[in-house]
């Protein structure tokens, strides 16, 4: 038996109920309901599925409080090491709309980032290059807001086992800093192209985009064919390339010269203490208190392209002597148009005081 209240009344053949949906028709009657069971007489009636085709009225679904950023669908479907590459080249030349550069013009980076460009795509990274160039548009052009912003995303989805290149190719230089850290009291910068405005990014800033914000078990590689950038992210194991071989900055003491070998083999060479730090390697220029050079349309970061392309399995030792040495011999010859012999020293540095520099390119791309 049904209650009264749940018996609808009947007007000729059509069921009238007091309804919130859209009516259905069922046995040739026009039938509106609340409620997935209907009533005629003492005989219920239960509507089948929807025919196909009838479109269905849907929920709008509420709007979450999560944040709008995610990582891509791409990213997460990928298996193995990701890479990701950020390529920065300032030449310092006139843009319509930018203020004038106060620093001189060069003649390369765009050049060698866009080569480098090339080269890193056969390597499988995901790259955004920044030139400061007229087709560039301006969310990509190298202003100090925007590299930070790049800096940001560069590392923001790296997980453990993911590679990470940055290269920059522009102006360097130092200003004086009472940082304890700093052995030689001075703070290395990089130039943005609206450095006249909004000031330059630091080796501290750098050092904590960059490296501090990296996962254990990831690898970054950084690239500055700056001046007086030895020391530009404040990695505190440094290498000379002197008498065209790559020495370490600091000689060890004669007891480290035995236990560097053997931290060396069992901590680099196998796989105990992999994943508990990032594996950082920085090549500069130049070192903290001398310039880096272009010349005859060549330069550092020319060189160690030219040899990452050819030779991906070339170690690391190889490529920054071969680099460096490659752009001394080009410097040391006097021309009448650029001026007398000149000469730079390069440097290696690394966050492992035990760098393995037998590994090849490949461990980095």
């Amino acid at each position: 038996m049904f209650a009264t209240h749940d018996l609808p009344s009947v007007t000729g053949a059509t069921v009238t109920l007091p309804a919130r949906r859209a009516p259905w028709t069922v046995i040739g009657l026009s039938i509106a309901s609340s409620s997935s069971t209907l009533t005629l007489g003492a005989a219920p009636i239960f509507p089948g599925p929807k025919p196909r085709g009838t479109l269905q009225k849907r929920r709008p679904q509420r709007k979450s409080s999560l944040p709008t950023y995610e990582i891509p669908r791409s990213l997460q479907c990928h298996r193995g090491p990701r890479k990701f590459a950020l390529l920065v080249g300032l030449q310092y030349g006139v843009l319509r709309g930018e203020p004038k550069p106060t620093w001189p013009a060069l003649r390369l980076p765009h050049r060698d980032m866009r080569r480098l460009y090339d080269v890193l795509k056969n390597y499988g990274f995901r790259i955004c290059m920044m030139l400061d160039a007229e087709d560039e548009p301006k969310h990509t052009r190298p202003t100090r807001a925007n590299i930070l912003r790049e800096l940001h995303n560069l590392t923001k989805f790296v997980r453990s086992g993911d590679k990470v290149v940055f290269f920059y190719s522009g102006h360097g230089y130092q200003i004086p800093t009472s940082d304890p850290l700093e052995e030689d009291k001075f703070a290395e910068y990089i130039v943005p192209l609206d450095s006249a405005s909004s000031g330059y990014i630091i080796d501290n800033t750098l050092n904590s985009v960059l490296y501090r914000r990296l996962p254990p078990g990831a690898t970054l590689f950084t690239f500055f064919d700056s001046c007086h950038s030895g020391t530009i992210l404040d990695y505190r194991n440094n290498w000379d390339l002197r008498n065209g071989t790559l020495q370490p900055r600091h000689m060890f003491p004669p007891l480290l010269s035995v236990v560097v070998p053997l931290v060396d083999a069992i901590g680099t060479r196998t796989s105990v203490f992999k994943n508990l730090y990032p594996l950082a390697v920085c090549f500069s220029a130049a070192r903290d208190e001398l310039i880096a050079w272009e010349r005859c349309k060549a330069s550092f970061l020319k060189f160690f392209t030219h040899f990452l392309a050819k030779s991906p399995h070339m170690s690391i030792r190889a490529a920054f002597e071969m680099s460096g040495n490659g752009i001394n011999k080009v410097l040391a010859r006097p021309t009448k148009t650029i001026g007398p012999p000149q000469h730079t020293v390069p440097s290696l540095s690394s966050s492992n005081p035990c760098l393995d520099m037998t590994q090849p390119l490949s461990t980095w791309f």
